[in-house]
C-alpha cells in the first residue's frame, strides 16, 4: 500500500479535488433531503456492510437493513459514542484542514467535523453506518419525520478551545 509522502503530487491533487467535490454533493443532497422531509430512504447514502460473519462454511456480509430493531437499539450507542470521541487526539488549530458532514441524531442531522486527510475514509464510513442505523430505527419505529424543526444547514467548521465545532443553521 502506497503511503502519502510516496504517492506523486498530481495523484494527491486530484484525489484531494476529487474529496472536496464528493463532500460538497453529498452536503448538497444532504440539505436538499432535509428540505424535502426525506428521512428514511436516502438512496444516495453509501451503505457500507456492518460486519462480516460466517454462516454455513461461508463468509457473509450483515448489512444495516437485515437487522431487528433490537440489534439496531444495541449498536447506535457504542457507535455514536466512537464517532463523537474519534478525533479526540487531533487537535483543530486550523478549520481549513476540517470539513463538516452530517450525522443522523433521531429525525434531525448534526453537523461533525472530518479532517480532511486523517483517517478520512475511516470516519465516513463510522458515519455512514450509523446514519444508517439511525435511518432504518426510525423506518422499524415508523416515525414520522416530515414536520420537524431541524436545521438544515452547516455553518463552515471553527476551531473553539482545540476542537472543531460546526454550528446548524437554517437558510
Amino acid at each position: 500500500m502506497a503511503t502519502i509522502s510516496s504517492i506523486h503530487p498530481s495523484i494527491r491533487t486530484q484525489f484531494d479535488q476529487l474529496m472536496a467535490d464528493l463532500q460538497h454533493l453529498q452536503s448538497e443532497a444532504g440539505k436538499a433531503a432535509a428540505r424535502e422531509g426525506i428521512v428514511n430512504d436516502y438512496i444516495w447514502a453509501p451503505n457500507p456492510p456492518l460486519r462480516k460473519v460466517c454462516a454455513e462454511g461461508k463468509p457473509t456480509l450483515i448489512y444495516v437493513q437485515n437487522l431487528p430493531l433490537e440489534e439496531i437499539n444495541e449498536e447506535l450507542p457504542p457507535r455514536l459514542d466512537e464517532i463523537e470521541n474519534f478525533y479526540n487526539d487531533v487537535p483543530c488549530t486550523d478549520a481549513n484542514a476540517w470539513s463538516s458532514y452530517f450525522l443522523r441524531k433521531g429525525c434531525c442531522m448534526e453537523g461533525i467535523a472530518i479532517h480532511k486527510t486523517i483517517r478520512t475514509a475511516e470516519m465516513f464510513e463510522k458515519i455512514h453506518i450509523h446514519n444508517r442505523l439511525m435511518e432504518r430505527k426510525l423506518a422499524l419505529e415508523k416515525t414520522d419525520c416530515k414536520n420537524n424543526n431541524c436545521p438544515p444547514q452547516a455553518k463552515p467548521v471553527q476551531c473553539i478551545n482545540g476542537k472543531p465545532v460546526i454550528e446548524m443553521t437554517t437558510p
